[in-house]
């Protein structure tokens, strides 16, 4: 915007303010304060106003009812003064908008955007005026409790504007303008109606409902109109293919099209889970289907909520960053809000569906730092956190999904691998729902992730091939659809270059227009500069013309300077396209681009200008240039308040443009944009750790980006996110490495945390070699809290491997350093020794360590600590026949669980409790705890517990004597061990048949069952020791006993599956 517009527009607020305070300060003074600010803004606008201009312009009429009604009884004066205080609200909204009001004609207002100075977002701003004057006057309703609405109509269009009649009055005429006036007489009372033309501007933007179609007198078709209900929450537009503005109709992409309509339907109308995976190379057309899809949706009656993320290559190593754009586009969360803004945001979405402590949980594992929360802070630490947060997350979205649920995941092939691995786990948790998911990429997303792929059954998979041929012409002709007749000879070479990319013969169109061989025009008929248009394949000798009509406001046409075809070079790749549509444009304009791409595919001008080093005011005019060649598109509202936010149109061209910058100069850029981000990101900077840490790690600053990374995995350990942290810190240390740095304390803490991570992903060998140089390092700076906390978990590898002796020696090595320091290492060392000493048989003196990691856990406030506690202290106390101390240590662990939200320690705790009621007869009780424990195992989707909990429950049921639960509950849990491979608990699942059999009378197939489990290879002996007691309960001869177990011996374990699942047993 010029420095003239910015003046133009200030001085409209000012009148617009002071209009407001005429009831207050009196007609007089405002007059007098309005005269200076009136001529300044006449001498301002008279140039620019002095010829008639054909201009797009956005125009909306507006119309109060009830005045006759109400102004039946009142004195004249009054009438006057409740309308003229009605107009001055209304007439506010529409200059905070930058409208202008043409003129009050009674009770209605014609008001202009576009009309002097044309934005690109003249039709949004018109509309969100229309609401904020329905708002201002329902107010007045309630205030004056006066029985007044507004309809109002609003159409965007090609128009005259001028001054016109003897008076000299600046106005609009036009078609554009009868039919806005037109669309308000037909809007219902309080409501607002917009033509397709300013529709077309606004999709995504705003709720709209598609209305009967009016007939318009003077119009041979009906005219499609829209009644525009509230504002989205946050609007996302990308705007239709098309060239120079014109819009464009979808070509070779119906057939899809229909298919994911389908899908939609098959979703909604059987409440199943269904997926839609668009796969297409670059510029093939994804975007576009999904836009068109979009359109569908928007006009469909049902009301639907909508998601949107998507992936970018700057975060594909942040951990669920794909969900944290998704959920910051739905709650309207910017990047610069505080962080109580955010929570508070944040909070107010998962509303309805989640408390405000569970919402807490599900953000901060998303990736939002929600670490004030107290929800959050006492479930840090915990390796259940990320389970519970996730079953949190499922329980809000098929809350939501009993209704229409439409989720976008926009260019996966750049997603991180946690977000990729939790929409397939969503897919698969929440298959009966109203709930469609759209994911589009590009197939390199498949050599990275070989086997990702969603549910297939649910799964609806679109591979768009390039145009054909002749579907590739029909799209060039669609493109110049301005150029009277296309010549033959330039659709063969846009079709014939492209190879049917769709992208491509759009940017070739815009070449050819920088280049000048299509020329724009405007009026009656115009002559080309030389050449001949080729038509039907022959050379015509006429001079290039366009057959216009003298009216004024004939649409714009081009001509196609054919003398210039034969000289031009034709690029022979996409990346080759837009790499000469790069050099064509001005130094300055490509120098900024150039910067804008270091900061990624979406970036902000202020950003920009501290890359550029120049005037913010220069950067973004060479932002609003490219943003006019259709290079970028403008983002509104901007992540970061007070500055602007654009994305490339595509992701290859930001590419294309990246490879560009020099590599002499990308260090300082990338450089200059991490500290940008840290500057900006506030009190919230965790939420960007890994995002800025890239930015050093190409700036050449390793031992930066290491310390954030390292800081980034330190968060990701007391999340619980071990798959996230290890990663994050094995490229801390090969960063440090490379910088030279093979000690210190750094390396030493990254090394610990390390072997934690690999220690609870299970994978032993390089957990023990990370935590083996930990404690070397450790040790040789004399650092104790380090040292013994690598013995600690050094100990755990031991007692996994089941080598007692060195566990107990490096528990032992440990404990006196947690005596020693207190706090956390205190607790984590006497729970070492505790496990230790369970482990070895010697309970008592586990009982003992147990108490005190209790006490200590306490002491340091850590709750998950205290958790686990207390559960290893039931499991001691269940070990030694303590029936009545392990309830009353589980019952503690429960309500500790519940207090923390902790679903996996409440499920577990729960488990345990109906075990130890179970050994103490109380089978009612067992029952129920089994059934507790197995719908939280359910929601959290951990089937191997969910498992466990099915056969505790039929274990149950045999003995209340419930035959059929038993059986249904035993089988249920049969095919869910058997699907998961899990040997040991089909073998105990097996001899739960076994019991059922026994409890039935038929003690033959009992002893065949038994027998059958004993002679497996996977038999552990615990189970054995249960079998033996089974037997000895049975109370027959011992020849009988030891014949029916050998007969059983002989079965075949598949075979028995099979015929228990079938009912057969």
């Amino acid at each position: 915007m010029s420095s003239q517009d910015e003046q133009i527009a200030q001085l409209r607020v000012a009148i617009a303010a002071l209009e407001g305070q005429r009831a207050v300060l009196g007609g007089p003074v405002v007059e007098a304060a309005l005269w200076p600010l009136r001529e300044a803004l006449a001498a301002l606008e008279q140039p620019r106003r002095a010829e008639q201009q054909r201009k797009q312009v956005t125009v909306l009429f507006a119309d109060v009812s009830g005045f006759t009604a109400m102004a039946e009884g009142m004195d004249a004066e009054d009438v006057a003064a409740v309308m003229n205080e009605l107009w001055l609200a209304v007439d506010r909204s529409i200059a905070e908008y930058g409208g202008h009001i043409d003129k009050h004609i009674g009770d209605a207002v014609m008001a202009l955007w576009g009309a002097d100075t044309a934005r690109e977002d003249d039709p949004e701003r018109a509309i969100r005026a229309a609401l904020a004057m329905q708002a201002a006057v329902a107010s007045f309703q309630m205030t004056r409790d006066a029985p007044l609405a507004m309809r109002i109509g609003i159409n965007t269009g090609p128009v005259v504007v001028g001054m016109v009649g003897t008076t000299g009055e600046f106005t609009a005429l036009g078609d554009a303008v009868n039919l806005a006036s037109r669309l308000e007489r037909a809007a219902p009372v309080g409501g607002i109606l917009i033509g397709h033309d300013t529709y077309r501007h606004v999709r995504g933007i705003f709720d709209v409902q598609a209305q009967e179609t009016l007939v318009v007198r003077g119009r041979a078709e009906p005219v499609r109109a829209y009644r525009v209900l509230r504002a989205k929450p946050r609007a996302f537009r990308m705007a239709t293919r098309g060239v120079e503005g014109i819009e464009t109709r979808m070509v070779g992409r119906e057939a899809e099209l229909r298919v994911l309509q389908t899908a939609y339907a098959e979703a909604m109308g059987t409440a199943q889970t269904r997926v839609a995976t668009i796969i297409g190379e670059a510029g093939v057309g994804k975007s576009r289907l999904l836009y068109e899809f979009e359109n569908w949706l928007e006009l469909r009656p049902e009301t639907i909520l909508y998601f949107r993320g998507r992936a970018t290559p700057n975060t594909q190593n942040v951990p669920y960053s794909l969900f944290r754009d998704l959920f910051a586009f739905r709650f309207d969360i910017m990047e610069s809000d505080t962080t109580a803004v955010a929570l508070d945001k944040f909070r107010r979405g998962m509303a309805g569906a989640l408390e405000p402590d569970l919402a807490d949980v599900v953000g901060h594992w998303l990736g939002f730092d929600f670490s004030s929360s107290p929800a959050v802070q006492r479930l840090l630490g915990s390796s259940g956190l990320i389970e519970t947060a996730r079953a949190f997350l499922v329980r809000f979205i098929r809350t939501l999904a009993a209704e229409p649920v439409v989720v976008f995941l926009e260019d996966i092939h750049w997603a991180d691998d946690p977000s990729l691995d939790l929409a397939t786990y969503l897919v698969q948790a929440i298959p009966a729902a109203r709930l469609f998911i759209v994911a589009v990429t590009r197939s390199s997303l498949f050599e990275r992730r070989p086997n990702w792929s969603l549910d297939e059954a649910a799964l609806t998979r679109i591979v768009l091939r390039p145009l054909s041929k002749e579907v590739s012409q029909a799209l060039v002709d669609e493109i110049l659809q301005r150029v009277n007749k296309v010549p033959a000879r330039l659709r063969d070479l846009i079709s014939d270059a492209a190879d049917g990319n769709p992208f491509y013969m759009e940017e070739m169109v815009k070449m050819l227009i920088d280049q000048g061989v299509i020329e724009r025009g405007v009026g009656s008929k115009e002559r080309g500069s030389g050449g001949a248009e080729e038509q039907g394949g022959r050379e015509d000798s006429a001079p290039i013309t366009d057959s216009l009509n003298s009216d004024p406001l004939s649409t714009e046409h081009w001509t196609v300077r054919t003398d210039k075809l034969a000289q031009l070079r034709v690029p022979p790749t996409l990346t080759a396209l837009l790499q000469t549509r790069l050099d064509g444009l001005p130094p300055g304009e490509r120098a900024v681009l150039q910067r804008a791409s270091v900061i990624g595919r979406l970036f902000w001008d202020d950003a920009v200008a501290d890359l550029h080093q120049g005037p913010r005011e220069a950067v973004g005019r060479a932002l609003e240039a490219a943003s006019a060649r259709e290079l970028l598109f403008h983002r509104e509202p901007s992540a970061f308040a007070g500055v602007e936010e654009y994305i490339f149109r595509h992701g290859l061209l930001h590419e294309v443009t990246y490879e560009t910058v020099l590599l002499t100069r990308r260090a300082e850029y990338h450089r200059r944009a991490a500290r940008w981000l840290e500057s900006h990101a506030g009190e919230r900077l965790g939420e960007y750790l890994t995002l800025i840490a890239e930015h050093y790690i190409r700036a050449g600053e390793r031992r930066r980006a290491a310390a954030l990374l390292e800081q980034s995995a330190r968060e990701a350990l007391e999340l619980g996110a071990y798959a996230v942290a290890r990663p994050a810190l094995e490229r801390a240390l090969a960063l440090r490495e490379a910088a030279g740095e093979r000690d210190g304390p750094a390396v030493t803490a990254a090394l610990i945390g390390l072997g934690q991570a690999c220690l609870l992903l299970g994978d032993f060998a390089p957990s023990e070699t990370a935590l083996e140089r930990g404690l070397a390092g450790a040790r040789a700076a004399g650092d104790q809290a380090a040292e013994g906390e690598a013995l600690a978990w050094l100990a755990r590898i031991a007692t996994g491997r089941g080598d007692y002796d060195r566990a107990w020696a490096l528990a032992g090595a440990a404990l006196p350093m947690g005596q020693a320091l207190g706090g956390r290492l205190l607790a984590l060392t006497q729970q070492r020794m505790a496990q230790v000493l369970w482990a070895m048989g010697d309970l008592a003196a586990a009982e003992t360590h147990a108490a005190e990691a209790l006490t200590a856990s306490r002491a340091a406030g850590d709750m998950p600590g205290e958790t686990g506690a207390l559960n290893a202290l039931g499991i001691i106390a269940s070990d030694r026949r303590q029936l009545p101390r392990a309830m009353a240590m589980y019952e503690q662990s429960l309500a500790l669980a519940r207090r923390t939200n902790h679903l996996s320690a409440q499920a577990l705790a729960l488990l345990n409790l109906g075990n130890t009621a179970y050994l103490r007869g109380d089978y009612a009780a067992a029952a129920d705890y089994a059934q507790s424990a197995l719908e939280r195992f359910q929601e959290l989707g951990q089937q191997h517990n969910v498992s466990m909990a099915l056969a505790n429950r039929a274990q149950a049921d045999i003995k209340l004597g419930h035959v059929a639960a038993a059986r249904r509950g035993a089988r249920e849990a049969l095919a869910l061990v058997h699907s998961l491979g899990a040997q040991p608990s089909v073998l105990w699942t097996i001899c739960l048949f076994g019991q059922l059999l026994a409890q039935t009378g038929d003690t033959t197939q009992a002893l065949a069952l038994y027998g059958l489990a004993r002679a497996q290879p996977a038999l552990d002996n615990q189970l054995r020791v249960e079998i033996d007691e089974e037997l000895a309960g049975l109370g027959l001869p011992p020849d009988e006993v030891a014949a029916g177990l050998a007969a059983g011996a002989r079965l075949d374990l598949a075979t028995v599956i099979a015929e228990i699942l079938a009912g057969d047993w």
